[in-house]
């Protein structure tokens, strides 16, 4: 009989041991679960944000490489596009609608590379005063918006009118010529010398002042 109870004693100390093991391995489990839930938490987090860095890098240098060029003239759809690095005045040509039927053909080069900034005037056939030596630096010219300095069309001297868009040396004399006879008023009466139209007064008005 005696003997019986210390069995029974000791089968209860074997039985507690035994749960207090596993309760113990069980919190253990759950311990490490959260660790490795945390720990994957966090990971997944500094993917994340990393993946929107990179995101928001990629936009900006997206962004940074953007061009830009104004094209007017004899062009279909005149206005403002944006362009490939690669891009030459053909693609140009071809995404504003293509040329009019009065583009002059022999005044431009459709095999140009484009610059951003650029402002290209298509030239018409009819227009006798284009120089056809100049004709790239006349009628393509980038825009440069940190100089604020600008052109006073009444006291300039040659030289200095010839840095305007599409002004090449005969336009120059013209606006010289012009001007000792009538003082410009006001920027817009440079179109009343010779060679000088709206398409060419858009280029450079933002260029120019009168005092």
């Amino acid at each position: 009989m005696e003997t019986d109870k210390k069995d029974k004693l000791i089968i209860a100390l074997i039985i507690g041991i035994v749960i207090v093991l596993s309760h113990n391995f069980v919190s253990s489990q759950k311990s490490d679960d959260l660790v490795f839930e945390n720990i994957s938490s966090s990971l997944d987090d500094k993917k994340q944000t990393k993946l929107i860095n990179n995101n928001d890098n990629k936009e900006k240098n997206e962004k940074a490489t953007i061009k830009k060029i104004h094209i007017s003239g004899e062009i279909n759809k005149p206005g403002v596009y944006e362009i490939n690095d690669d891009y030459r005045l053909e693609d140009l040509v071809n995404d504003a609608g293509g040329l009019t039927e009065n583009a002059d053909l022999n005044k431009i080069n459709l095999a140009l590379k484009l610059e951003d900034q650029m402002r290209i005037i298509i030239p018409n056939v009819n227009d006798k005063d284009n120089n056809e030596n100049n004709m790239t630096s006349q009628l393509i010219s980038p825009i440069n918006q940190n100089d604020n300095k600008k052109v006073d069309i009444n006291t300039a001297d040659k030289s200095e009118l010839m840095t305007l868009p599409n002004i090449g040396e005969k336009r120059a004399d013209a606006i010289v010529e012009y001007r000792q006879k009538n003082k410009f008023n006001k920027i817009e009466d440079i179109k009343n010398v010779s060679g000088i139209g709206d398409k060419y007064f858009d280029a450079m008005k933002d260029m120019i002042v009168v005092n």
